[in-house]
């Protein structure tokens, strides 16, 4: 009888000691958001990216390899559109120095790979002595972005003046995931 009793109470304890068996990974949880995501376990690449987790270097040369630098890429926005191959994530790189940037991927669905990457928005201090191109976007549906790139003179930041010129390029997304320019408009 001692000799049953002992495999029960060996269950019974590893259960309420928490002991889960080999290394599991943990879920990303509500309280785990607030912890640096150096500590944060997520599950897959889409994880990291829904949660605006700072990519791991593995992770950019697995999934975005035409993106993959020194620079640190976090997440900040991911779509699925149910009826694409494809998500469109949006990437923001931060330089470490003046600028941050941003880069609609397409990434396939199936393979996980990304299938085609735009610089849509870049952030930089301005230098008044130099020339700048500052650049914005639109995604007014899931098969269409609109780029608008606007030059600044050094004159034209110093004098407070409107911009020299924009142009706005527009893309589609083909069913492979590929941006295909359509047509640019210049002001």
């Amino acid at each position: 009888m001692k000799l049953l009793l002992f495999p029960a109470v060996m269950v019974t304890l590893c259960c309420s000691c928490g002991y889960l068996g080999p290394a599991q990974e943990n879920p990303v949880t509500r309280d785990s958001l607030s912890a640096p995501a150096s500590d944060m376990a997520p599950h897959n690449f889409f994880d990291s990216l829904e949660a605006g987790m700072e990519l791991t270097s593995t992770q950019m040369q697995r999934h975005i390899p035409n993106l993959a630098s020194e620079s640190s890429f976090a997440g900040s926005t991911v779509r699925f559109p149910s009826d694409k191959p494809y998500a469109i994530a949006i990437l923001t790189e931060d330089d470490q120095e003046v600028c941050l940037n941003q880069y609609l991927v397409l990434i396939d669905k199936a393979t996980l790979v990304a299938t085609d990457s735009r610089l849509v928005r870049n952030e930089c201090d301005i230098d008044y002595g130099r020339n700048v191109n500052e650049l914005s976007y639109q995604l007014p549906n899931d098969s269409v972005l609109v780029i608008t790139e606007t030059a600044y003179t050094a004159t034209d930041i110093d004098n407070d003046n409107a911009p020299a010129d924009s142009t706005i390029t527009t893309w589609t997304f083909s069913p492979e995931g590929k941006m295909i320019k359509q047509k640019e408009i210049k002001r």
